[in-house]
Formats: C-alpha cells, sequence, structure tokens
C-alpha cells in the first residue's frame, strides 16, 4: 500500500507513515526542486500540479516494484496540496482509494483566487486578460474548480483544520465537508481547538487518526503471494 504526499514537505508525517509500514511517495510539483519547468501562466501552472499528483499515481502503478500494493493508494494533501489532491480526485477518481485533507485551500477555486491571488496587481493583470476574471468569466473559472464535480468522488474523505489557522479558513474545511456529503461522499472533519495551520501539541493525535483511517481503508489483510518474499 501506497500514500502519495503533497503540500510543505510533510517531512515528518512521510516518516510516522513508513513506521507503520506504508510506502510513502512525495514528488515535487513542476518549477519546484529538481522537476522540470513550466513557463506557462500561473493559473495554468497550478492546475498543472494535480496532473503531476495524478502521474505520480501511475508511476506507481506502472513501477516494477513487488513490495507496494498498487490497487490500495491513498493521498494525503496539506494546505495547497489539499486543494491539488481534490483536483486529482476529480480527475481521475478511480485512481485514489482514501484521501487525508490537512487544513486544505477550497476546491472553489475562486476563494483562492480572491484571498491570494487578488493582490497581486501584475498577476491578476495577466489572467484577466487570459482568462477573464471570476466574475467576468464566471463559468470558466466554475469549471475549473473542483467543488463542482464532488459527485464523480468515491473515495473517502478525512479532513483536519485548526480553529486559529492564520493561512486556510476552517470554514473551508466545513464548507468541503459539506459539499462533499451532499455528493455522496463519506467525509468527516476533525476540529483541533487552538491549533494552527500546521499542528503542533495535536500533531500526534492527528497522525494517529490519520494511520487508523488509512488502516481501515487501505491496508491488505490478505498479502497477495506475489508480494511475499521468496524463501
Amino acid at each position: 500500500t501506497a500514500v502519495y504526499t503533497n503540500g510543505r514537505g510533510l517531512k515528518r508525517e512521510q516518516d510516522y507513515l513508513a513506521r507503520q509500514g506504508y510506502v510513502v511517495l512525495h514528488t515535487d510539483y513542476r518549477n519546484h526542486a529538481q522537476s522540470d519547468e513550466d513557463n506557462r501562466d500561473e493559473l495554468a501552472v497550478r492546475l498543472a500540479y494535480a496532473e503531476d499528483a495524478v502521474n505520480a499515481v501511475y508511476a506507481i502503478k506502472n513501477s516494477d516494484f513487488v513490495f507496494i500494493y498498487k490497487e490500495n493508494i491513498g493521498m494525503l494533501g496539506h494546505s495547497m496540496g489539499g486543494g491539488v489532491t481534490l483536483q486529482s480526485l476529480v480527475i481521475r477518481p478511480d485512481l485514489i482509494k482514501a484521501v487525508v485533507l490537512y487544513a486544505p485551500v477550497s476546491g472553489n477555486l475562486k476563494l483562492s483566487y480572491d484571498r491570494w491571488l487578488a493582490r497581486r496587481t501584475a498577476t491578476v493583470a495577466n489572467l484577466e486578460r487570459l482568462y477573464g476574471s471570476p466574475a467576468a468569466k464566471p463559468e470558466f473559472w466554475q469549471n475549473l474548480s473542483a467543488e463542482n464535480f464532488y459527485d464523480k468522488i468515491t473515495a473517502p474523505v478525512a479532513i483536519y483544520h485548526g480553529t486559529v489557522d492564520q493561512s486556510v479558513p476552517l470554514e473551508w474545511s466545513a464548507a468541503t465537508r459539506q459539499s462533499l456529503a451532499n455528493n455522496g461522499v463519506e467525509a468527516d472533519l476533525t476540529v483541533y481547538q487552538g491549533a494552527p495551520h500546521e499542528f503542533i501539541s495535536d500533531w500526534p493525535d492527528f497522525m494517529a487518526s490519520v494511520s487508523r483511517f488509512f488502516d481501515r481503508h487501505l491496508k491488505v489483510k490478505n498479502i497477495p503471494a506475489a508480494m511475499l518474499p521468496e524463501m
């Protein structure tokens, strides 16, 4: 069983899950670290992060690694990575079997646009020249928003968010859970009182909960013979 993670590194989360017996893959998006460069506009590049995430899952499935049960792959996304995870889910809903969203951005692209991009005048001017603003071209922006396609999602989703998150509003996660549930998705939201964007004192409880969630939906009870070591 493999877990793909994205968003702000998550080194301690990767280590925790690996110690629980999971194979963990974290890849850099395009234009990050050693990844390929993409010189298109910012919106096109950011939307392509989901393509990178989906391709990472395909890389696992098409690999020669016999020690991975490739049918059960989970995904954990933090912050922007949570938004990428939601995009990945609606693009290829058959690939991911269980999802954890850790203080995720909204699946409504306009909310992210208003919160982070609107203050960047040069970026906004370029995007509006290419695509039009959310106000001028609402259908375009709605078609790019994962939340309008939650009915495609089949994997269970566990969401975790803190009440004093200064980066992403807790209300976004509450709305995401409700919207997922309204579309028939098994979705739960765990709220940590006093927790910031990256959990501190609540982190052990958070990871124990994540591990139980993945165990429930990903762990293989009867290991296929092909995955057993040769004697």
